[in-house]
């Protein structure tokens, strides 16, 4: 992990400079094209996969940043139903249409510290790779409890007595080949076959977020041909959960004509950006 760590902090700055070139030149075209130009759906395609290049660094990132992790007070149930109506999750449910979702969630669940974008991360990898063993019809449940623990140990490890948040999701896929179960959160294993998408990082991820949220990590029900269920143990914490803040209008947002100073090393990127400054209202210039 530690080489891993190396490489990605080494790369990285300069992969996301390429990135964000490839995505925001793509948008700026679009915004000057008329909704049936042939070359629309190219410059569309070339930005999704930026996006995906740009999804597989971000996971190398939170595998190898440990502990890098901004906490808040969180209702685990409110990052779920976020989640649930995500563009990430919507594209995810298009290319399943005979997948379903059912959520149980306590109506009286305590809260936890954690990262919305860390905990966001976790459950759409946990959400994919229970949406892709179901191969064709059938349910993913998502539910949250509160628990108290004492004396029991998990499928990986022992877990400390106290109180816990529960995070639950069970599918009625094809189940984990027992000899896989083992391996399954280390980086860059996969099941896929070839044809499949996937970098082998979604559930070493997970385990990472898991953990660096004080979390136990987990306990697995599987059985071949019959599903599995991940349960997933947060320390619940008693702190009061903040005041929510006043959305800002998105015309609050918006410049009025004023000239706004890019300073960026790299040349096509302080161009994007000033470029993409017009539609706010605001006159860019880079140096």
């Amino acid at each position: 992990m530690e080489t891993i760590g190396l490489l990605a902090g080494g790369v990285a700055h300069d992969l996301n400079n390429i990135l964000s070139e490839a995505v925001t030149y793509p948008e700026l075209a679009m915004l000057d094209l008329p909704e049936d130009s042939p070359i629309k759906r190219p410059l569309e395609l070339t930005r999704q996969a930026g996006l995906r290049a740009a999804a597989v660094i971000e996971d190398l990132l939170t595998l190898t940043r440990r502990g890098v992790v901004a906490r808040e007070v969180l209702d685990l149930n409110e990052v779920i139903k976020g989640e649930l109506r995500s563009v990430a999750y919507q594209s995810l449910s298009e290319a399943h249409p005979r997948v379903s979702v059912i959520t149980e969630l306590s109506p009286d669940l305590d809260r936890i510290e954690g990262s919305p974008a860390h905990l966001s991360k976790f459950l759409m990898n946990l959400l994919s790779n229970a949406f892709e063993a179901v191969s064709d019809q059938g349910l993913v449940t998502l539910s949250t409890r509160n628990e108290s623990i004492e004396g029991r140990e998990l499928f990986y490890s022992e877990i400390a007595d106290g109180d816990y948040v529960v995070f639950t999701i069970e599918d009625e896929g094809d189940g984990i080949e027992p000899d896989d179960l083992d391996r399954l959160f280390e980086p860059f294993f996969t099941t896929k076959v070839l044809g499949q998408s996937g970098t082998g990082l979604g559930m070493a991820v997970v385990w990472g977020v898991v953990k660096d949220h004080g979390g136990v990590m987990i306990d697995i029900l599987s059985q071949k041909g019959d599903g599995t269920r991940f349960e997933i143990y947060l320390p619940r914490t008693l702190q009061q959960l903040p005041e929510p803040e006043r959305p800002v209008p998105f015309t609050e947002l918006m410049g009025d004509g004023e000239e706004i100073l890019i300073v960026d090393d790299m040349p096509a990127e302080g161009s994007s950006s000033a470029e993409g400054s017009d539609p706010q209202g605001g006159v860019g210039g880079w140096h």
